[in-house]
């Protein structure tokens, strides 16, 4: 029986201590390329439309947002938002 490769979730947390650090010291931008390719790899593993993937495009538009673009911020936004909205009762104001 082989085992599941669980490696790119193990790459997308190192990724993400990364952008931690850099956003931590102000470097936005620095942060933005580490947490873009966190959310590269998670993507490997999880489904399209899976709350972890939007719970990261959420984390990783206010990066974007902090280095600059807030079009690219906007962007990730509704893209979590469609996963999101998902999730909620309809009749839930």
């Amino acid at each position: 029986k082989s085992q599941e490769d669980f490696s790119w979730r193990a790459r997308a947390e190192v990724l993400d201590a990364r952008a931690c650090a850099e956003a931590a010291k102000g470097d936005w931008c620095a942060a933005v390329v580490a947490a873009s390719a966190s959310l590269a790899a998670l993507r490997r593993g999880y489904a399209d439309g899976d709350i972890e993937l939007a719970r990261e495009e959420c984390k990783l538009a206010g990066l974007v947002l902090q280095a600059g673009d807030p079009a690219r911020a906007w962007a990730l936004w509704a893209s979590a938002g469609a996963v999101l909205r998902a999730l909620v009762q309809r009749d839930d104001q």
